[in-house]
């Protein structure tokens, strides 16, 4: 829904992030790198958002890597 409705960059962000971790935790890790992408466009302004979603592209959330 933040996504739709949303005009929040850093918001919109980290929603992609944490739907990315979503789809990690579920075992879609193709959905979950489509989502780690979408916030890569826009994490740049946000350090903490550009390491996670540079994490989420290295292994899958929530792995013991």
């Amino acid at each position: 829904k933040v996504l739709d409705t949303g005009n929040d960059v850093r918001l919109a962000t980290w929603s992609h992030i944490f739907l990315g971790r979503i789809a990690d935790l579920k075992g879609h890790r193709k959905e979950a790198l489509a989502q780690y992408r979408a916030a890569s466009l826009t994490s740049a302004a946000y350090p903490e958002a550009q390491r996670a979603v540079e994490r989420g592209m290295q292994a899958p959330f929530g792995s013991s890597e």
